[in-house]
């Protein structure tokens, strides 16, 4: 009886040994989440194509930024274009290739050495040439004379404008020297350049309050910089475009790079640049262009000395696009450039892919 006694407990024991270890292996197994559809792997993730997202670049007085955007359902002939501030396109500026100036600033009322909006100032337009309240003008600034990186002029002298106001940049010589300002001195036998016109910038707006005999009162409504004694008046250009769109077109237009903005003789992406072509020749505000270099080679020829230039496919380095345009000529901003872009640099029109 006692053997028998013994055995059922330690059977007893081994049943509750053996449950345990089965209970604490069960509760010791690894956690498996369970499988979810649908869902790829890291590796399997499709790159979207470099040009798809809703990124775009956004460039405000001469800045780039990153910036997004909502994805627009525009026709497929039309694509969003870099923004521009109106300040930005004003300070751009362009080339005039005649005199457009009516007047100027001849006095700031405060005596102060610059004015800007809501500044009252004094213009030497009065009612004897038509003025009248209300009446708005557009106000500027010569920069510079622009001369043709290419195209030279007969004799040696330089050519001036000339003009029938009494305006330095348009044929009087500012000293002693018969150099116009903006003009660098030149060698002898140097051949004269070519002038295509003056580089000027818009300053702002001005609204006549009260016209007078031989000059008006005016306040200014628009500043894009400072405003001073001696800056030019022109009839009122209203504000361009800010948003530009450019519409897909098929034409053919071979130009140069005639100037920067800045008085320098390279320029990279963000930089603003003139071109010699206009709406003459049929260019519009947000077209593209693509600058290019033809790679060339000397070949010496071994029978006679003689040497032979050849020439390989155009070499792409870089995008402009059109922000303002005149009848012989229009202002760009680099989009991007590989290389350097300089004076002379040949561009040409980019179809919209």
């Amino acid at each position: 009886m006692k053997h028998r006694r013994l055995f059922k407990h330690i059977h007893l024991l081994i049943s509750v040994l053996f449950f345990c270890l089965s209970v604490s292996f069960v509760f010791a197994a690894p956690y498996a989440p369970p499988k979810q559809p649908g869902i790829k792997k890291l590796t399997d993730i499709e790159l979207l194509p470099k040009n798809s997202g809703t990124i775009h670049i956004d460039i405000i007085d001469g800045h780039t930024s990153d910036k997004p955007t909502a994805q627009d359902n525009k026709p497929k002939t039309e694509v969003t274009t870099p923004y521009l501030s109106e300040k930005a396109i004003a300070l751009a500026g362009f080339i005039l290739t005649k005199e457009v100036a009516v007047g100027s600033i001849v006095k700031i009322l405060d005596d102060t050495i610059t004015v800007s909006d809501n500044g009252v100032v004094y213009i030497d337009i009065g009612v004897e040439k038509g003025a009248k309240k209300g009446d708005r003008l557009t106000v500027f600034s010569n920069q510079r004379i622009v001369y043709d990186p290419v195209q030279t002029v007969e004799g040696n002298a330089r050519q001036s404008f000339q003009y029938s106001g009494n305006f330095d940049y348009w044929g009087n010589k500012r000293n002693n020297e018969s150099r116009e300002l903006g003009e660098s001195r030149h060698l002898l036998n140097e051949p004269a350049k070519k002038g295509l016109g003056v580089l000027i910038q818009i300053l702002g707006t001005v609204e006549i309050l009260e016209p007078l005999n031989g000059y008006s009162r005016a306040r200014v409504i628009r500043a894009h910089n400072d405003i001073q004694t001696g800056d030019l008046l022109m009839p009122y250009e209203a504000p361009a475009t800010t948003r530009i769109v450019p519409v897909k077109a098929d034409k053919k237009i071979e130009g140069r790079l005639i100037a920067f903005k800045e008085e320098r003789i390279t320029g990279i992406m963000g930089d603003i640049v003139y071109l010699d072509r206009g709406t003459r020749d049929n260019v519009q505000t947000g077209d593209f262009f693509e600058a290019y270099n033809i790679p060339t080679m000397k070949v010496s020829n071994a029978y006679d000395d003689a040497e032979e230039v050849r020439s390989f496919p155009p070499q792409v380095i870089g995008k402009l696009q059109v922000i303002s345009t005149r009848k012989s000529n229009s202002t760009a901003v680099i989009l991007n450039s590989q290389k350097d872009f300089t004076i002379g640099q040949r561009v040409r029109y980019k179809t919209i892919d």
